[in-house]
């Protein structure tokens, strides 16, 4: 059986930017309807998933897929906290977004969260 959770309870918002983000930039609020690319140990609002010059949708609720660094053992399913590490990349921290962990992918350094 094959199971999938994308498109479900997505929320995409659309901010003003600074400059062109990647998509899948991990990102912050840091003015009234701005956003820009989320500091290391910082908690994230959401995963850029498409970009203009001067703006960014922000996907801030829902399944996502993202990079992660070190290493997240299967015992970190369920209820965790992460936040951004090196290179955008996320990781465990105690005071980092409680999100709900349901896949780890070691081999290519992915997981699966809802946020």
């Amino acid at each position: 059986m094959r199971v999938s959770f994308t498109g479900i309870g997505e929320t995409v918002v659309t901010f003003e930017s600074d400059k062109k983000l990647e998509v899948g930039t991990l990102v912050n609020v840091v003015e009234n309807g701005k956003v820009a690319e989320a500091k290391k140990n910082e908690k994230f609002v959401g995963i850029v998933v498409n970009a203009t010059e001067h703006e960014a949708s922000v996907q801030i609720k829902g399944y996502i897929k993202t990079k992660f660094e070190g290493t997240i053992e299967y015992n970190a399913l369920g209820c965790c906290n992460l936040c951004l590490g090196e290179e955008g990349k996320l990781k465990l921290s105690e005071k980092g977004r409680e999100v709900l962990l349901l896949d780890i992918n070691s081999e290519t350094n992915e997981i699966g969260i809802f946020m």
